[in-house]
């Protein structure tokens, strides 16, 4: 506030709303300037300590620190220089700690010593983000008015802050408007330790359900042959029909099917629990789809393979890409051998 015997319109506004305590403006004389800041700083510190055990035994903070129009301007360095400190700060300030300053609207285009002092906060001792400073002019009649900064840590100061114009339009004659918000929506997600999960944390009902169920009855065998980069040697129809036939003929099977698609050709082939398919583009790539029953699926295809390639010419082709994966009912995503395995299920 202002000196003792001057009104304090900030002390009054809050007298009966909470609980106040009010720094004067030191008397000081020009000539004895220095030594009259000097004792002004030990008379502050002094309310301010008493300020800081009893917001200590409360173990609360400061809701706000508010500069009155009728302050000084040293009076505002003393309180920014004292509240810069460490201690001080820390006993007396929170985050949600509001910083206020109301100005009345003049003929003089200088910014106040009050918001620039806010200012001066924010960027010296409010480092850290979130940092909100809002500034709203409420006009009145015939040019009076005034204009009120705020400057927080608050994370929900936006949302507040615009209702609380809101508030002062509806339930007064004054016209407020927003000049200025510095510092933006802050959206607060808490943070959260992370934990070890069981397997006894998951609903495995439905997967013991499904694992029980699924009946693997075929093993599918996809590969891709392509023409080797060094093969000199032509591959023709007739060969790769032959390598075929060979192979399903040796497993007492037959061709039941070779078509022309193209440039290329396509064969199918079948014996007891199994079925191939190769689709040949005529030049130099092949692809071999083969179906056999679970129990002897793995060793049948790459005996396939392997015999296909030998009678194709392992010199000519050679095999890229394959994938293998289970075929059956009841949503099958496990091999035979799997569900087989005489082993306790760790996850159930």
């Amino acid at each position: 506030c202002g000196k003792r015997e001057t009104p304090c319109d900030g002390a009054a506004a809050l007298e009966g709303v909470t609980d106040a305590t009010v720094l004067w403006t030191c008397q000081y004389d020009d000539e004895d300037y220095v030594d009259d800041v000097e004792e002004c700083e030990a008379e502050a510190m002094v309310v301010l300590q008493k300020l800081r055990q009893k917001l200590q035994a409360e173990e609360t903070k400061l809701d706000a620190v508010v500069l009155d129009a009728a302050a000084t301007s040293m009076m505002g360095k003393l309180l920014f220089k004292i509240l810069s400190k460490v201690d001080m700060h820390v006993a007396l300030v929170g985050d949600e700690t509001l910083y206020v300053a109301a100005v009345p609207l003049g003929e003089d285009d200088r910014m106040p010593w009050q918001e620039l002092l806010l200012a001066e906060m924010r960027l010296q001792m409010l480092v850290k983000e979130p940092t909100f400073l809002g500034q709203v002019t409420l006009a009145g009649a015939e040019d009076t008015g005034l204009r009120l900064s705020v400057l927080t840590k608050d994370s929900s100061f936006v949302t507040g802050f615009n209702a609380t114009v809101a508030d002062i339009a509806h339930q007064t004659d004054l016209l407020p408007t927003i000049e200025k918000i510095k510092g933006g929506q802050y959206i607060h997600t808490p943070y959260e330790f992370s934990r070890i999960f069981k397997h006894a944390d998951y609903d495995n009902v439905a997967a013991l359900d499904q694992w029980g169920a699924q009946k693997p009855l075929e093993q599918q065998s996809l590969m891709q042959f392509d023409r080797l980069k060094n093969a000199t040697k032509p591959l023709l129809e007739s060969t790769v029909a032959e390598a075929f036939a060979a192979k399903i003929g040796a497993l007492e099977g037959e061709v039941v099917g070779q078509t022309k698609v193209g440039e290329g050709v396509v064969y199918v082939g079948q014996w007891a629990f199994a079925r191939a398919v190769l689709v040949w583009n005529g030049r130099d790539h092949m692809d071999l789809n083969i179906a056999v029953w679970a129990p002897k699926a793995e060793q049948v295809a790459q005996n396939f393979r392997e015999g296909f390639l030998k009678e194709i010419g392992e010199d000519v082709m050679g095999a890229t890409i394959m994938d293998v994966m289970p075929r059956g009912y009841e949503k099958v995503v496990n091999f035979l051998y799997d569900i087989e395995k005489e082993e306790e299920l760790r996850w159930a």
